[in-house]
């Protein structure tokens, strides 16, 4: 019907307000962002993936629920420690090539939220939200095998 992708977009900018309200609230942060993946950015070394790393402040326990989509590529998000450790990668969870990421800091410090693409120098814009807050979350995603 006439008028219902402007209701759309208005529910999203509505629910967006509510998220970031909440997150708020519990000591936290919201944040969405676009960025495009493509030559200029680096390369991860062994899947020479295009990648854009968010710098995002935990506390101790803090959780972090990051969506990242896209329609131009496979979407996947890496969790770095501080000592840049991988935590945790998500390659799915938020519906065709879209990722999503939930996790609880185990200590506190400044970790990097990893955007990129699940094959080699696949280029394309994206859309990412991270959220974090104050206590703890179950995983969403699984962490890496050793």
């Amino acid at each position: 019907p006439p008028g219902a992708a402007a209701s759309s977009r208005a529910l999203r900018g509505f629910g967006g307000i509510l998220l970031a309200a909440l997150a708020l609230a519990c000591g936290g942060e919201a944040r969405e962002l676009e960025g495009h993946l493509g030559p200029g950015d680096p390369l991860l070394t062994l899947e020479g993936s295009y990648y854009d790393a968010h710098e995002v402040p935990l506390g101790p326990g803090w959780t972090i629920a990051a969506t990242m989509r896209s329609t131009e590529l496979d979407a996947l998000l890496l969790l770095l420690d501080p000592e840049g450790t991988l935590i945790v990668e998500a390659d799915g969870g938020a519906g065709g090539h879209d990722a999503r990421l939930r996790a609880t800091a185990p200590r506190g410090g400044r970790y990097r939220l990893v955007a990129t693409s699940f094959y080699g120098r696949e280029e394309g814009t994206y859309r990412l939200r991270i959220l974090t807050r104050a206590g703890r979350a179950e995983p969403h995603a699984s962490p890496r095998a050793k």
